[in-house]
């Protein structure tokens, strides 16, 4: 009997050994220059000794020592230097606790992305049109200094670039046309983050449409979030495809885990639509700002090799 209690005990002692481990459970992209919060899971090392360093360029920046509370949740908090606008640097933090150990690259970025930029976008043209009148872009651009217009008349809009944000799909009558007739000309749109409704798509017109999940933030930089902003995803609604009279439509949706990104070349231009909520998040994580800039970026390449290949053609 003796020895069949110490077979339990010996194998409760090995499950739970097993189980203790060191977890990351927070984004890897954050501002520098300001208060950052990291959580660390400690699983099965409660009352154990912990301690964690963050170096850059073999500097220390924080370190501290402390035993695992009952939780097993750990937070620490730092602030990373200021440094130098548009750009981003990659620190490495260490945790240690009995024989686990946790090694993990964290990510830094300065606070404007468009720093250097700015003269360049005044003379694109940012055109802004917020159907809801939400003025949270405008006051966005502004804060950054990037000079934008509000644009009264959608159906007319000339210039390289259209923001629109707060659209409620089912609020516009024959959209889809006024989109197409405006990407023809040679017009990019971004559609940040739908509120409602179904965009009857005109398909007919599209070249290389495509639809993506989350993952497609990776795409315009790997050391992007894709997963979390701050503490929640990048996105609270999606977008589905649906049949429609005319054939196919775009429905927004509440399902977090559908798609949530959509692009389509139109004639000249570039028609895209998401659901990331780029404006709402942008305190929490540095993702979203540094993800506009790559898709305002990519509108500027576009534009740049559309003019070469008219450059080309008419030699």
């Amino acid at each position: 009997m003796k020895s069949f209690i110490c077979v339990i005990c010996g194998l409760t002692a090995s499950i739970s050994l097993s189980a203790a481990e060191l977890k990351y459970d927070s984004p890897q992209t954050f501002y520098a220059g300001r208060e950052t919060v990291i959580n660390i899971k400690a699983d099965g090392l409660n009352g154990k000794n912990f301690s964690w360093n963050l170096k850059y360029s073999g500097l220390t920046i924080a370190a501290a020592e402390l035993a695992v509370p009952e939780t097993g949740a750990i937070e620490l908090k730092f602030t990373f230097p200021e440094i130098k606008e548009g750009v981003s640097t990659t620190a490495e933090l260490t945790c240690v606790s009995g024989d686990k150990k946790l090694l993990k690259s964290i990510i830094f970025f300065s606070t404007n992305p468009f720093a250097f930029k700015k003269k360049f976008l005044e003379k694109m043209k940012i055109g802004l049109w917020a159907p809801s009148g939400d003025d949270s872009a405008k006051k966005l651009f502004e804060s950054l200094g990037v000079v934008t217009s509000d644009v009264a008349n959608f159906a007319e809009f000339k210039d390289k670039l259209l923001i629109i944000t707060g659209m409620d799909f089912g609020n516009f009558s024959g959209l889809e046309k006024e989109l197409v007739n405006i990407c023809s000309a040679g017009t990019n749109i971004l559609i940040i983050n739908p509120k409602a409704g179904i965009l009857p798509l005109k398909t007919e017109s599209f070249r290389n449409m495509i639809l993506s999940r989350n993952e497609k933030i990776m795409d315009f930089d790997k050391k992007f979030d894709s997963e979390k902003w701050g503490d929640s995803p990048p996105n609270e609604k999606s977008l589905n495809l649906v049949p429609v009279d005319t054939g196919a439509g775009i429905e927004v949706s509440g399902n977090k885990n559908a798609f949530t990104f959509m692009s389509a070349k139109i004639g000249k231009g570039e028609l895209v639509i998401f659901t990331w909520d780029i404006f709402g998040k942008i305190e929490k994580s540095p993702t979203p700002v540094y993800l506009l800039e790559k898709l305002i970026a990519g509108i500027k390449q576009e534009a740049t090799g559309n003019r070469q290949q008219a450059t080309e053609n008419k030699e």
